[in-house]
């Protein structure tokens, strides 16, 4: 006999009627929060960060991971990183809280600030001098 429906858990006060064996409802179905991300890395305020960043260290990567990094983080390319991490209570628009990042090496080092906010073991990196 099938099991019966049961309520989204992707948000409490969703009423959205889910079948057995799945999570949540299409609306819900993450697991990570989005609100406010795009938002707030949109803002004028944060891009002013972000150039700031950029032009400070010349437009090269500051992370320089060992068989990662291409150190361009030039015009159009470079991203700014927070070196400690709003949601660990890092500064959001101080330029010392900033490094230039390479798509590459601020990719990695974002996937593994999620893995070790997960409760995972991260190795850690080598880098470039």
């Amino acid at each position: 006999m099938p099991r019966a429906p049961k309520y989204c858990a992707g948000d409490p006060d969703c009423r959205e009627l889910v079948p057995a064996g799945v999570r949540a409802c299409p609306s819900h179905n993450s697991r990570w929060p989005t609100d406010g991300r795009t938002q707030r890395t949109t803002t004028p305020e944060h891009e002013a960060w972000r150039q700031l960043v950029l032009i400070n260290a010349g437009h090269r990567c500051q992370i320089r991971y060992a068989g990662i990094c291409t150190g361009d983080a030039g015009p159009g390319r470079g991203q700014a990183d927070h070196i400690r991490a709003v949601a660990e209570g890092g500064l959001e628009f101080d330029p010392s809280n900033g490094q230039a990042a390479c798509p590459e090496c601020h990719q990695v080092k974002s996937s593994d600030e999620g893995h070790r906010a997960q409760g995972h073991h991260v190795p850690d990196r080598e880098r470039l001098p």
